[in-house]
């Protein structure tokens, strides 16, 4: 597998808008929010999966094990929500997930809207000879065509299209620590200009797959 690959190989923090407890989030292909015909049932499956996902959670500082591949030392005053919870409170804000997809971390305060979604994808290795060569437009216009393909999906489900508005820092691979790092500026089409989020990716390369 090609390195410029991996940017686009893992769709689930993937694209987020204001990601966290209170707020919108996206990724790719995983359970629908049910009852998204009005917003007061969207919003009441938002709490019902947030408890769901609290009354799960694994709270820090604590050594979470991550498949038989690693394990995540979670700090104090953060928790982390396995698979299928996590995957319902993606998805009651409009996002999806894939088979790649762990878990994720966040605060168990509601007023702090960030998540960090973990996936992992036995991809083997990485081949990393072509770092040099990333392509920072072509790899935006991917994920352009890739989110517009998940906008229809999330219309249909009564949720708000999403905008990627182009890099806060274009993907770049580090050879010593073997992680290829990107961001992105996102907005949904109900936020107003000045409420985009910044959504931040890592991968972390290995001999198996990637992070």
């Amino acid at each position: 597998m090609a390195l410029a690959a991996a940017v686009g190989g893992v769709p689930a923090a993937g694209i987020a808008q204001g990601a966290g407890p209170g707020s919108p989030s996206s990724g790719a292909a995983g359970p629908s929010a049910p009852g998204v015909s009005s917003r007061r049932a969207q919003e009441q499956e938002m709490d019902d999966a947030w408890r769901a996902a609290l009354a799960a959670s694994v709270r820090g500082p604590a050594g979470v094990p991550l498949l038989d591949q690693a394990q995540i030392a979670l700090p104090a005053g953060m928790i982390f929500v396995p698979k299928a919870e996590a995957a319902r409170m993606i998805a009651s804000h409009g996002g999806r997930t894939g088979s790649a997809f762990v878990g994720l971390i966040t605060s168990p305060a509601e007023d702090e809207p960030w998540i960090v979604t973990i996936n992992y994808v036995p991809e083997g290795y990485v081949k990393d000879d072509d770092a040099a060569k990333l392509d920072g437009d072509e790899i935006l216009k991917g994920l352009r065509e890739s989110n517009e393909e998940g906008n229809k999906d999330r219309v249909q489900r009564g949720f708000a299209a999403l905008q990627l508005l182009g890099w806060t820092a274009p993907p770049a691979y580090d050879a010593v620590t073997h992680r290829l790092t990107w961001s992105l500026k996102v907005k949904s089409d109900d936020r107003a200009d000045d409420e985009a989020s910044i959504n931040f990716n890592t991968r972390a390369l290995g001999r198996g797959g990637y992070w």
